[in-house]
C-alpha cells in the first residue's frame, strides 16, 4: 500500500531535520513509525512551490495549489492521500473527490472547526457536511471537536462509524530523552509558542515574582506594555528544537498560555514538549485537549487571562521543588504510556489498512 503525505508545511525539510536528530518525529505525523512497519510505504513530495501557482491558488482561496497539482499526478500510483492538517493542503483534491473526478481515498486529521461547524447558516452547514463526506477517513485529535462536528452536521454515531474517528497524538519520547539530565534547575520558567499565545498575561503575572521568565515568541510579537519587568526576557528569533529542549531542561516550570480564538487543540504541542521533558506545566484551560493535567497530576489549569491565578499557581510550584519533580515524573510516565508516537503510529497504520477493507464505503 502506498500513501502520499502532504501538509501545509514542508514535510521533506522536516524529514531531513528528523534524520539529523534536530526535530522530534511527531512533526512528521506518523511517517517515522509507519516506515518501521511492513505493508505501507509513505511517500513525501518536495514542498517547494511554484510562485505563480501559489499566487493563483491564493486568488481562488486554494492554498498550496502547486503541491496539490503535483499530488494529482500520483493518483493512480498510490492507494491514499494523507494530510495531517485537513483542508489546508487538500482543498483542490477534496473538491475533485466530491465531484467524483478523483477516486483515490483521502485521509485527514482535524485540529480546528470544519467549514460550517460554527455557523447557523443552512447553506454553510449543508456545504460543510457535503465536503466532510468527501474525506474517506477523518481523524479528530480531540473528542470534543468530533462531538461538535456530529452535533453541527447532525451525524449519528452509526453513520460516522469507521469514517469519523479519534486517536491520541503522541510525542517521540526518545528524542527528548537525550536532553533530560541531572543538571541543576535555574531560576526561570519558559513559555514558547507561535499560535495565539497570550504572553501579555504572563508578563503581568511575573511582576514582583522571584522567578525569571523566558518567552520565545514569533518574530512579529509586540507586547502590549512598554514596561517589561526586569525578570522577563522576550526572544523573537527562531530557535531550533534541540536548543529549546536544553532550555526546558534547566527550567523550573513550563507555561503554556494562549487565547482560545476558536475551538481547537491549541497548546497541545507545547504540552507534549513539557511532559516529554519531565517538567511541571501550567496551561490555559482548553476543553479541546483530551488531557486533564490536574486530574493526571502533571500540572495546573488556569482560565484564560486570569493574571492572579497564574501568579498563584506559579508561586505554588516555585516554593515546592518536590511537587515540581513529582508532576514532571507523572507527565513523562503519562507521555510514555498513553501519548507516545509509537502508539499514534500503530493507530494510524490500522486506519490506512482499513481503507482496503471498505472499498465499498457508501458515503460517496
Amino acid at each position: 500500500m502506498k500513501v502520499l503525505l502532504l501538509n501545509d508545511y514542508p514535510m521533506d525539510s522536516y524529514y531531513n531535520d528528523w534524520e539529523k536528530g534536530i526535530t522530534p518525529g511527531q512533526q512528521l505525523w506518523g511517517k517515522t513509525e509507519i516506515d518501521k512497519m511492513d505493508g505501507i510505504e509513505m511517500i513525501v513530495m518536495s514542498h517547494e512551490e511554484n510562485k505563480f501557482l501559489k499566487k493563483l491558488g491564493n486568488l481562488f482561496l486554494i492554498q498550496h495549489l502547486d503541491l496539490q497539482l503535483r499530488a494529482l499526478k500520483y493518483s493512480k500510483e498510490i492507494d491514499a492521500y494523507y494530510s495531517p492538517f485537513g483542508t489546508a493542503a487538500t482543498k483542490l483534491l477534496l473538491i475533485l473527490r466530491v465531484l467524483g473526478f478523483l477516486k483515490t481515498p483521502i485521509v485527514v486529521m482535524v485540529h480546528y472547526p470544519l467549514l460550517g461547524m460554527d455557523s447557523s447558516n443552512k447553506f454553510k452547514l449543508w456545504l460543510g457536511k457535503k465536503l466532510l463526506k468527501g474525506y474517506d477517513r477523518v481523524v479528530f485529535l480531540s473528542r470534543k471537536l468530533k462531538q461538535d462536528a456530529l452535533n453541527a452536521f447532525k451525524i449519528g454515531e452509526e453513520e460516522c462509524k469507521n469514517w469519523l474517528l479519534t486517536i491520541d497524538w503522541g510525542s517521540e519520547t526518545s528524542y527528548y530523552k537525550k536532553f533530560i539530565n541531572e543538571e541543576e534547575e535555574e531560576n526561570y520558567a519558559v513559555s514558547n509558542g507561535q499560535t495565539d499565545r497570550d504572553f501579555d498575561t504572563l508578563i503581568e503575572a511575573f511582576r514582583g515574582l522571584d522567578l525569571r521568565l523566558k518567552i520565545f515568541a514569533k518574530a512579529d510579537y509586540k507586547p502590549k506594555t512598554n514596561e517589561i519587568p526586569s525578570n522577563v526576557e522576550i526572544f523573537t528569533h527562531w530557535i531550533n528544537n534541540n536548543d529549546l529542549c536544553r532550555i526546558y531542561n534547566k527550567a523550573k516550570i513550563v507555561l503554556v498560555c494562549f487565547k482560545m480564538t476558536k475551538s481547537s487543540t491549541l497548546g497541545l504541542t507545547s504540552l507534549f514538549d513539557s511532559m516529554s521533558m519531565g517538567k511541571a506545566v501550567i496551561i490555559t484551560e482548553n476543553p479541546y485537549i483530551d488531557i486533564d493535567v490536574e486530574k493526571e497530576g502533571v500540572g495546573f489549569i488556569v482560565k484564560e487571562g486570569d493574571v492572579e491565578t497564574w501568579k498563584d499557581k506559579i508561586n505554588i510550584l516555585l516554593k515546592d521543588p518536590n511537587l515540581r519533580k513529582e508532576m514532571g515524573k507523572k507527565g513523562l510516565e503519562l507521555q510514555n504510556k498513553h501519548f507516545s508516537l509509537e502508539k499514534f503510529g500503530l493507530n494510524l497504520f490500522e486506519i490506512f489498512k482499513s481503507l482496503n477493507k471498505n472499498d465499498n464505503f457508501s458515503k460517496h
